[in-house]
């Protein structure tokens, strides 16, 4: 999965530029659940706030990045070790989530923020619309 995210706080008062690059296996396929398994294999931030510019590449070395990044380094490297798994149905509800090892910080805002498309019970076709609203 590529995921690419970009905020504007404010008129120019913020950015955060993010991309993540993960590596999903399904583990598991039974009945009308399934289980998988995910890493992050690469992740860069950009964030900039006033005059304060925050850059950090998982795939640089350490010579390669500036004080900041390697700081960020220090704190992103753990969710770059971590495996997260998720219990799913079939139409894409996830039922559970966890993170290990599980004393990373930050595994937790991991886990609530895991989502899928979530698809009706009814069959869909090609133009087919509906809403899913998460809680």
């Amino acid at each position: 999965m590529d995921m690419k995210m970009a905020q504007v706080i404010g008129v120019g008062v913020m950015t955060n530029n993010m991309h993540i690059q993960m590596k999903y296996n399904i583990t598991s396929v039974s009945d009308d659940t399934y289980e998988s398994s995910s890493k992050i294999t690469k992740m860069v931030m950009g964030m900039k706030q006033g005059a304060v510019n925050i850059s950090y590449d998982s795939s640089k070395k350490d010579e390669e990045l500036d004080e900041t990044g390697k700081r960020m380094k220090s704190k992103m490297q753990p969710m770059l070790s971590a495996t997260i798994m998720i219990k799913g149905d079939n139409l894409g509800n996830i039922l559970e989530t966890k993170v290990e090892p599980s004393n990373i910080q930050g595994a937790k805002d991991f886990t609530k923020q895991s989502s899928s498309v979530i698809y009706p019970k009814e069959a869909v076709a090609v133009g087919d619309t509906w809403t899913k609203t998460k809680k």
